[in-house]
């Protein structure tokens, strides 16, 4: 986030999203072959990445704004950028991609509907990094019972275990009233184009063990290796995955911290009532 602000400060508060990516790539230091390193879905270089998320978790806070295409960066008070750059450490954020598809079909309602989509799964994963651990594990939980994984049977079919002595998992849920079907939970906060190290999925593997647990549902915000997909194919235990996109998705599709917006009816000419 520092050197975005900073950037930002010597331009009087107003860039170009290219010449700013320019600029904090030459203040990082970063080489030729580190600056064209992309993500898993290839659409977007990681240090792209950063920057868009950087610059998200910067307007959630009213720091800097974007045009509505994220083209041009502004900032919220060109005054006073040198001090609130002070405040940040360098680079804490990454985005999913934030290109959009471009397909000649596709009309513009459309186009627009995806691309504020992808801005609203940005928005969400950068509220989350700005609360504390426990409050990722508890929305989790929400977002399950949200998805009919603990049937509002009683108060207690979704806790929240998450603290110290917690065994290595975050949460439990019991899907019958008799705790004879369940399973255990555990929410990993990351830097979203951080890629999760293995031994994490092991380790909440090995409290599936312990708790003799025959399922868990391991949650972040970043990627998950190649590797972690197969060891989880590989061993008895059921673990799903669930990276940080998938989580965005998840959420939005069954309404956890979102809402809706008001909605428009588009209308056309009605050619019948024209030719009583």
């Amino acid at each position: 986030m520092q050197p975005a602000l900073t950037v930002l400060g010597r331009a009087g508060g107003e860039l170009e999203f290219g010449e700013l990516l320019d600029r904090v790539a030459a203040i990082l230091s970063v080489g030729p072959e580190q600056r064209e390193r992309r993500l898993g879905s290839g659409r977007e270089t990681a240090l792209s990445n950063d920057l868009r998320w950087a610059l998200s978790y910067l307007s959630i806070e009213g720091k800097v704004r974007l045009s509505p295409d994220g083209g041009t960066v502004y900032a919220s008070s060109s005054g006073g950028m040198a001090e609130a750059a002070a405040h940040y450490e360098a680079f804490p954020v990454q985005a999913p991609d934030a290109d959009v598809d471009q397909h000649p079909q596709t009309d513009e309602l459309s186009r627009l509907f995806r691309q504020a989509n992808r801005r609203l799964k940005r928005d969400l994963l950068g509220h989350i990094l700005a609360r504390e651990p426990a409050f990722f594990e508890q929305l989790i939980l929400d977002l399950l019972v949200a998805m009919g994984y603990a049937p509002r049977l009683a108060g207690h079919q979704a806790q929240h275990l998450g603290g110290r002595g917690d065994g290595g998992v975050d949460g439990v849920i019991y899907q019958d009233e008799l705790g004879l079907d369940f399973f255990y939970i555990q929410a990993k906060r990351y830097k979203p184009s951080t890629i999760v190290p293995i031994s994490e999925v092991r380790d909440f593997a090995g409290s599936l063990e312990a708790h003799k647990a025959p399922k868990g549902v391991f949650v972040t915000t970043a990627f998950l290796p190649k590797s972690a997909h197969k060891f989880v194919s590989a061993i008895p235990r059921r673990i799903t995955l669930i990276e940080g996109e998938a989580l965005a998705e998840l959420m939005i599709r069954h309404g956890v911290g979102v809402k809706p917006e008001p909605l428009h009816v588009l209308k056309e000419v009605d050619p019948a009532y024209f030719r009583r």
